[in-house]
């Protein structure tokens, strides 16, 4: 069994390029993905949309990387465990490469691929672990990408002396894709979760090391990293982070002796962020004019349309044409092409029950306690609020309503939440018969009339079941 942990934080387009790339290339053996997002603004629920099977689970707070990761971890346990970023494509061959070389090399604990940049050169994933030159000469480095064969570059950057072919014991590997050994993982434990982003990879690989496990460069495994999707969203964090990072690694492994170079380490990165905040600022630039056209391609369409998230709603089940309508329509669209979620209230007692309808589906309606057939300005309020939790956590593209109570109630919610997320989810209400007479009093009757008039102003489309109810309603 294989676990796939990716962590997301507003790289949800580049994601479900990375998804499609896993699924198109991926070998017949048992795999569990799981994407955590890390409270991501962009929509990450089209991956349920698009890709069902993916365990989605939702972080209330960005979280980190190492504490994400740690987080996944804790709740799979599959025999290896691949850590990927949202922002990576997998070539093919990449997961039999792997993983016949784990099942060949019982004393590696880590393997790394060969990462490519978006242009197919290899960046420098696998590295000798930091010193003091490290800042100078490390894989981003103003001297490095300038002056590549220096012989402190060569010797920080293991890459640079791979054949492309040939497997090769190193320091440590980019946790943008590295493949762990569950019992290595069991050995050395979690990642330290006092490093909020960078550097949590090199010192996990450093205490591989150091309970007697090999750290692994296997290049004939391969995938394409769009560096710096998530943390250009953030850029001074990010550079922030990486300097905290990087001095509490030096903190962490330094000799006691050595307790002299603190002012000195702190000093040296202080003068460091403004130059890298800089360097990525000029960076950025070249991203956004190197990226377009794959943010299109990581588009959620990827050669298939996005499926449509309809939630569909009725006030009850009971007995009746409404009930047989909200069926069809829910089992009767394209599953390629559109996702429907039924929302429905309670049945009173005096009616008969046709929810069995929905017995064999895959999808149970959602239930919402306070929608019920008796007027009631308490609970109609409550299940306007319950519906508009609802829309929050399913993010519809259109709201279907059927019947005049949960019309009212899931219209004025979606009204609500329209005007306070900046959202445009689009509103249709089928009329079935309607209560504008015969029903209330002449004064209720004009307030209904009313309250119609003024919900058919937001309403996208209205539809009427018969040409004599299209007359009434005209």
């Amino acid at each position: 069994m294989l676990d796939i942990i990716i962590i997301n934080f507003n790289s949800t387009d580049c994601l479900l390029k990375c998804i499609e790339s896993i699924y198109n290339t991926l070998p017949e053996l048992p795999v569990n993905l799981h994407v955590y997002d890390n409270a991501s603004t962009d929509n990450v629920e089209r991956i349920n949309m698009m890709f069902p099977e993916v365990r989605l689970i939702k972080n209330n707070w960005n979280m980190g990387f190492a504490k994400a990761i740690n987080k996944g971890l804790k709740q799979s346990d599959g025999l290896y465990a691949l850590l990927l970023n949202p922002d990576t494509v997998v070539q093919d061959g990449f997961f039999e490469c792997l993983i016949e070389f784990m099942e060949d090399n019982p004393d590696a604990a880590v393997i790394g691929p060969k990462i490519l940049d978006h242009d197919g050169t290899v960046q420098g994933s696998a590295r000798s672990f930091p010193t003091p030159l490290t800042g100078l000469f490390g894989r981003s480095s103003f001297l490095s990408k300038n002056f590549p064969n220096n012989r402190f570059t060569l010797a920080n950057i293991l890459t640079t002396r791979s054949d492309g072919t040939t497997p090769m014991e190193v320091d440590w590997v980019s946790g943008a894709c590295m493949l762990v050994r569950r019992d290595a993982l069991k050995d050395v434990g979690l990642m330290d979760e006092r490093f909020f982003m960078y550097w949590e990879d090199a010192d996990w690989c450093k205490r591989m090391w150091e309970k007697n496990w090999k750290v692994i460069y296997l290049p004939e495994a391969s995938v394409i990293h769009y560096v710096g999707v998530s943390s250009e969203k953030l850029i001074v964090r990010s550079i922030l982070e990486f300097h905290k990072s990087s001095y509490r690694l030096f903190e962490k492994y330094r000799m006691p002796c050595l307790w002299v170079l603190k002012p000195l380490v702190i000093a040296g990165l202080s003068i460091r962020i403004p130059f890298a905040i800089a360097s990525s600022w000029i960076r950025g630039l070249s991203l956004r004019t190197a990226y377009p056209a794959i943010r299109k391609e990581a588009s959620p369409a990827y050669g298939k349309q996005r499926r449509i998230n309809v939630l569909r709603m009725i006030a009850r089940l009971n007995i009746g044409g409404p009930s047989i309508h909200v069926n069809l329509l829910t089992k009767g669209l394209d599953a390629s092409r559109f996702h429907s979620i039924l929302v429905t209230g309670n049945i009173s007692p005096q009616e008969g029950d046709m929810s069995y309808l929905f017995d064999s589906s895959d999808s149970k309606p959602i239930i919402i306690t306070e929608l019920q057939r008796e007027i009631s300005l308490n609970l109609d309020i409550k299940a306007i609020i319950h519906i508009f939790k609802i829309l929050h956590r399913e993010n519809p593209d259109i709201v279907h309503t059927h019947t005049a109570k949960a019309g009212f109630g899931a219209r004025m919610a979606v009204i609500l939440y329209n005007i306070l997320c900046r959202k445009k989810v689009r509103m249709v209400h089928t009329f079935h018969g309607h209560i504008f007479e015969g029903y209330f009093s002449r004064q209720k009757s004009l307030l209904f009339i009313w309250v119609e008039r003024l919900l058919a102003k937001y309403t996208d489309v209205i539809i009427a079941i018969s040409p004599t109810q299209k007359r009434e309603l005209g």
